[in-house]
């Protein structure tokens, strides 16, 4: 039997997923560093008690943090979408190899139902155990991909609230 080419290993899978979820963390990680640095600039509030020159100066270089820090903000916000994306994609690839093992899964199990010897069903049992083992374990990827890529976007959501002044820190 030919063996489908492009196929990737379970250990390969397992370590995508593992690494989709470090580095959704790690962007996280990031966009939460800035988030808590958008923050800090928006709430530092001076007196500017010096003269009127100092005073325009100050409040330009103020403003010139607040929007350097915003739009580091958007940068990290706009790698963890792109982390995200490709969590998404990877999910995807697990569903239809999912969805391809159970489609295989109905064949061999309508020729189980044809064959005649008991060698040859008893073969084909073991081919529907594997497709069905095949089947859990990308569907476990599936949602372990799901699971941190729907952390992330939480996190994401309360970071960018933070950042635009309407969420909290804790």
């Amino acid at each position: 039997m030919d063996r489908r080419t492009g196929l990737r290993s379970r250990n390969e899978y397992t370590e995508m997923v593992d690494r989709s979820g470090d580095d959704l963390q790690e962007k996280e990680q990031d966009l939460e560093r800035v988030a808590g640095d958008v923050e800090t600039v928006r709430d530092t509030r001076l007196e500017l008690g010096g003269t009127s020159d100092g005073a325009d100066a100050v409040e330009a270089a103020m403003e010139a943090a607040r929007d350097v820090t915003e739009s580091v903000f958007e940068t990290e916000d706009a790698d963890l979408e792109g982390v995200q994306e490709g969590a998404d994609a990877l999910g995807r690839e697990l569903d239809e190899h999912s969805e391809s093992d159970s489609k295989d899964m109905e064949k061999v199990g309508s020729a189980e139902g044809k064959v005649t010897t008991n060698e040859t069903a008893n073969e084909l049992a073991k081919v529907h155990a594997e497709l069905r083992k095949g089947i859990e374990f990308l569907r476990e990827a599936a949602d372990r991909a799901a699971a941190a890529k729907d952390a992330s976007e939480k996190a994401q959501a309360r970071l960018q609230a933070i950042a635009r002044g309407s969420g909290s820190g804790g």
